[in-house]
């Protein structure tokens, strides 16, 4: 339901014929991905990407970016921002602050997990939606965002207190979703495309 306004105006492609796709959709493939998110395009892979998992997965990286577009639009050109888009932003602008801060510090002590350095290439600890982008997809960057404290997690029973957490509280705040969507949420949220 909370990704209905998203999915129903977004493109769906069987990626059949690889040749004819975009070549940073055919990339994404080569390496495995079963499902791409690209420019209000959801491209499923014709074998490992139609099913309900895959489609909801970059369905709601596509409709992340979404809110994500929507508040820097509102924010530039002085609109007004609804409370709960603003501290979900927040939320998920420190978490990639955070990951950053812990990004560089493992490098300058030559600790980096050499698996990391793409997502520095990639703009993830530059560009929020580029950190959005692999936050929902790589599990790389999950282990990473497990491995690294979290300033934002509260005090319930079974909550985590690292950046995997507070990146998924802020993928949840973005859809009004409060911690009691959390469990099944996080599922979908940390459903990869291997």
């Amino acid at each position: 339901k909370r990704l209905y306004y998203f999915a129903r105006k977004a493109q769906i492609v069987i990626a059949s014929d690889m040749n004819a796709l975009p070549e940073a959709v055919r990339k994404e493939f080569e390496t495995g991905s079963a499902g791409v998110y690209f420019k209000n395009v959801i491209y499923l892979h014709p074998v490992h990407g139609i099913n309900n998992t895959v489609f909801l997965h970059e369905a709601l990286h596509g409709a992340t970016i979404a809110k994500i577009t929507e508040y820097l639009t509102r924010l530039q050109n002085g609109e007004s921002i609804p409370p709960a888009m603003q501290a979900a932003y927040l939320a998920l602008e420190t978490v990639r602050l955070r990951a950053s801060d812990r990004y560089f510090l493992l490098k300058e002590e030559g600790l980096l997990d050499d698996r990391m350095r793409v997502f520095e290439k990639g703009g993830a600890f530059s560009d929020l939606k580029e950190f959005i982008a692999y936050g929902l997809s790589s599990e790389v960057m999950h282990e990473f965002l497990l491995q690294t404290s979290g300033i934002l997690g509260g005090k319930t029973a079974n909550y985590f207190n690292n950046l995997l957490s507070n990146f998924v509280k802020g993928i949840l705040g973005l859809f009004k979703m409060d911690d009691t969507h959390q469990s099944a949420m996080q599922d979908l949220i940390l459903a990869t495309d291997n």
